[in-house]
């Protein structure tokens, strides 16, 4: 009779070498192989710059966006100060322009106020910016000419994943200016 493959195969000895007891936590190995420890050095090498790599790309984003919100939030506060015009001289016409001889190489409607004839109330221009920028929680300074109002806005970023390096943040500066004008 004849035995099938199976049981020829469980029939015979086995041939390959039986698994040894391995060595002991911190026994030195016989025969190991010099390159046994590479790849994690490797891998933790590699892992340490992908990660400063994500925060550099986190963080870098983190300061584009605030450079982008200090320029807005310093356009507005220019524009809430810039409204607050002087009524007294609005309403002599102090600043008005006529269209006479002194006004005409600044454009129709210009006079001794500037290119749009309307003179701003200094005091209530710079406090109706810094109020603004108060109220948004933002530091910032505000100043003011006859004509136009400069708004100088200021944000700290501290950063997330470079904060590792041991780098505290950046710090965002934008300025703004606004014209008081007659019509929008």
């Amino acid at each position: 009779m004849s035995l099938s493959w199976r049981h020829r195969q469980a029939a015979a000895p086995r041939s390959w070498p039986r698994p040894t007891a391995r060595p002991a936590r911190g026994a030195a190995r016989s025969g190991g192989d010099a390159s046994a420890g590479s790849v994690s050095v490797m891998f933790v090498v590699l892992f340490a710059g992908v990660l400063v790599l994500a925060g550099l790309l986190v963080d870098a984003s983190r300061v584009l966006a605030a450079n982008a919100d200090a320029s807005d939030l310093a356009a507005k506060a220019a524009r809430a100060g810039a409204q607050e015009i002087d009524l007294a001289s609005l309403r002599t016409g102090a600043g008005a322009g006529n269209g006479t001889v002194g006004s005409a190489d600044r454009g129709p409607g210009a006079g001794a106020g500037g290119v749009s004839g309307v003179v701003l109330d200094r005091a209530a221009a710079e406090a109706a910016a810094r109020d603004y920028l108060d109220r948004h929680g933002i530091d910032g300074t505000a100043a003011a000419t006859s004509t136009t109002i400069t708004v100088t806005v200021s944000l700290h970023i501290p950063y997330t994943l470079l904060a590792l390096s041991g780098t505290a943040g950046e710090t965002v500066v934008q300025t703004r200016s606004a014209v008081a004008t007659r019509s929008p």
